[in-house]
């Protein structure tokens, strides 16, 4: 059983470390990637009418988001703090990922209680939220770290971004 805890890290960080050295992948279209498809399934789950699918559904956003918000909030959010001096900023992105995360319990909370019409409206709400949150970060952000990033820096930021990712299972 520990092996099988401290193995999915493990390979993470040996993976993420391979493409860092590598120079493989790009961690900002990766993670601009995490956005669509988290968008696209916010959709379905918006229209979503049986229970069954609509946890399986839930299950799948919040494992994506949880994946996602791990690489940003380790990775992205302090190279924005520490390398565009904008403290400011990181925490506003920081605080939006909170607010994620309260949707996601109220969500939850509404699939369990059978509360349809709370579902509707709070997966709504979290769907403009991403929505605005994923724009904010691919137009304003990611673009200026990509501007003073060199090529193989933004490989190893990607090869974190993998190694993060893979933490969570």
């Amino acid at each position: 059983m520990l092996l099988g805890r401290f193995a999915a890290p493990l390979v993470g960080k040996a993976v993420g470390l391979t493409r860092g050295l590598a120079g493989a992948g790009d961690a900002f279209e990766e993670l601009a990637a995490d956005h669509k498809r988290v968008l696209a399934l916010l959709e379905k789950a918006e229209v979503e009418q049986t229970g069954p699918k609509k946890l399986a559904l839930f299950a799948l956003i919040k494992r994506d988001l949880a994946k996602h918000s791990v690489a940003e909030e380790d990775i992205i959010y302090p190279l924005i703090a520490d390398k565009l001096l904008a403290v400011d900023a990181a925490q506003h992105l920081y605080k939006e990922h909170g607010d994620v995360k309260t949707l996601l319990a109220e969500i939850e909370e509404a699939i369990e209680t059978g509360d349809d019409l709370r579902y509707r409206a709070r997966v709504h709400a979290l769907v403009e939220n991403v929505r605005r949150h994923a724009a904010e970060e691919e137009t304003q952000w990611f673009p200026r770290l990509k501007e003073i990033l060199d090529e193989k820096k933004r490989a190893l930021i990607a090869g974190k971004v993998d190694r993060e990712k893979a933490m969570l299972v």
